[in-house]
């Protein structure tokens, strides 16, 4: 499968195919491999979220969005201020947040039909957000400085209200990302760790890295999956798939450098890690396979068709 090459691009698993984001254009692909839509977009910075139904597209620190279904466009829509992060959930609720006149950061939520439903107004640095896919809860992930300390506050939403149903803060830790699973629950990813939080955000359990350093992570509808650097030099590293209740499913320790890396839906493989080889899908008994590839390897996205290899240019099983 071929697109055009555009100067930044993201990709996003959808509905068993996959979408390309770009700063022109987002184009949807079914799993094989046919073109289903090609939109115009105008994005300095392309992100995407995506649920079982819809994929969200937007342009970080610019002001545009899309909403697409299984086949097309369906909204297209700005905001007053630059956007930050954004997420979708299954039943077409989405939220948004944007820096705000009135404090650091404004978070929307809107419904399936695209009236806005609720306001919340951050004095911390929103870094990332999640909404549960099914649409009843979101959480919002920030830094928060005080004096010389910066520590990490999470705190959860009900749909109904602009007060938090629960709030924790980790000190001298920085977030990078929180995660929606399909089957229920939260994580939030930082330097440090993960933490694991069930739908009404009371903490389950925690993964901390304790003398690992993270290097790379992804994620399913129900996984998570982690690189941590063993060693300074990073020829060892440890691979990890975790649940969504914090159960570590695998581990394994790699002597190889590792450029990356993405999760694995598929019961056969438990995950994907890019190297200078090429990339090699982990199996539990060990009994790796590597495939050399000859271009830069842009994302890799696992389907219930398998995994595809996408490129700058191209995509491939």
């Amino acid at each position: 499968v071929t697109y055009e090459a555009q100067d930044r691009m993201t990709f996003e698993a959808f509905r068993d195919g996959f979408a390309v984001i770009g700063t022109d254009k987002v184009t949807l692909f079914d799993r094989t491999g046919v073109e289903l839509s090609s939109e115009s977009e105008s994005y300095s910075y392309p992100a995407g979220s995506s649920s079982d139904k819809y994929l969200m597209t937007y342009d970080v620190g610019g002001k545009s969005y899309s909403l697409y279904n299984a086949i097309t466009r369906v909204m297209k829509s700005t905001t007053e201020k630059p956007i930050v992060t954004a997420s979708v959930s299954d039943t077409g609720e989405y939220i948004i947040t944007t820096e705000s006149s009135d404090a650091k950061y404004l978070t929307e939520m809107y419904s399936s039909a695209f009236k806005r439903k609720l306001r919340v107004y951050k004095d911390t640095y929103v870094i990332a957000s999640a909404i549960a896919k099914d649409g009843d809860t979101f959480a919002l992930a920030s830094i928060v400085e005080n004096g010389a300390e910066l520590y990490t506050e999470i705190v959860f939403y009900d749909k109904t209200k602009d007060t938090p149903i629960a709030t924790y803060t980790y000190s001298m830790v920085m977030p990078l990302s929180v995660v929606s699973f399909k089957s229920g629950g939260f994580a939030l990813i930082c330097d440090d760790g993960v933490r694991f939080y069930d739908d009404n955000g009371e903490q389950r359990t925690e993964k901390l890295f304790n003398e690992e350093s993270l290097t790379y992570f992804d994620y399913t509808v129900d996984a998570i999956f982690l690189v941590c650097r063993t060693n300074a030099m990073g020829s060892e590293n440890r691979v990890y798939s975790i649940d969504n209740s914090g159960k570590i499913l695998y581990s394994e320790l790699l002597a190889s450098k590792v450029t990356g890396c993405a999760a694995s839906e598929s019961e056969e493989y438990k995950g994907y890690v890019f190297s200078p080889d090429g990339i090699t899908a982990l199996r539990e008994d060990g009994k790796h396979v590597t495939e050399p590839t000859d271009e830069d390897v842009a994302a890799l996205i696992d389907t219930d068709s398998g995994p595809v290899v996408m490129t700058v240019d191209e995509a491939y099983r």
